[in-house]
């Protein structure tokens, strides 16, 4: 049942964020190729980026992942943005989400070679400026390490699969996500009188995009109790598949 794993999983991490923050979510969907992965993010006083935890869904039908979303969402201290991923099937969740909770708080987002070109600098200046922490996890890091250079671009290659932890295939499905939920943080919806002042600095195109990208030392290990990780052993992100509910 999605309300037995929400309560069972959830929960608990969602109690431990800080209520006085702003918070907001990104979501990159997949249904049966790829995984579903929604990450949270947390706005600090000083615009640090605070990830309280990376769920990943596996082979979740579309309702149940909207279920997971409304629950996330209702217990978000401050809510004021999420960022969906309305290519191909994801743009029945993310018009599902714009019609829930209402069009000044959601982006339906065309991840276009465009938006790539615009928002990964984005992402990329959060971890050289030190603005985000991700979870400490291998998998969660190799996605990041996918993402490759393409004619100017920052993207994870059509093509680029690799094997897990958890036996399964992933398509560097964490690095979009994280992409989609720095994006929902500099969206100024919601929380009046929380707005920044100019934009986030952007980083210059380099020819590699790992290049000067500080990913290691801006992971860590203490976002949440590695014994209530779900779906593997070790420490980091929340997993959960069809099986599950």
């Amino acid at each position: 049942e999605v309300e037995a794993f929400c309560k069972e999983q959830l929960l608990a991490h969602l109690a431990k964020l800080d209520r006085h923050y702003r918070s907001c979510l990104g979501q990159d969907f997949g249904r049966t190729a790829d995984l579903s992965v929604i990450h949270p993010l947390q706005v600090r006083p000083d615009l640090t980026l605070a990830t309280p935890f990376i769920l990943e869904l596996r082979d979740v039908p579309y309702t149940s992942q909207f279920q997971i979303v409304c629950f996330i969402k209702a217990h978000l201290p401050r809510f004021f943005h999420a960022a969906f991923d309305a290519t191909g099937n994801g743009a029945a969740l993310a018009e599902l989400a714009r019609q829930e909770f209402g069009a000044v708080y959601v982006s339906e987002i065309k991840l276009s070679e465009v938006w790539y070109m615009v928002n990964m600098p984005k992402l990329k200046a959060a971890f050289d400026d030190g603005l985000i922490e991700l979870p400490k996890d291998d998998d969660i890091l190799n996605d990041y390490r996918a993402l490759k250079m393409q004619r100017g671009i920052a993207k994870v290659p059509v093509d680029f699969h690799n094997m897990g932890a958890d036996g399964f295939e992933r398509h560097g499905d964490a690095a979009p996500a994280g992409a989609l939920a720095v994006f929902a943080s500099e969206q100024d919806s919601g929380e009046v009188g929380a707005g920044t002042t100019g934009e986030r600095p952007s980083a210059e195109p380099m020819s590699e995009f790992g290049k000067g990208f500080n990913l290691v030392d801006r992971f860590t290990d203490d976002v949440h109790d590695p014994a209530e990780r779900f779906g593997t052993d070790g420490d980091a992100d929340l997993r959960a598949g069809v099986d599950d509910f």
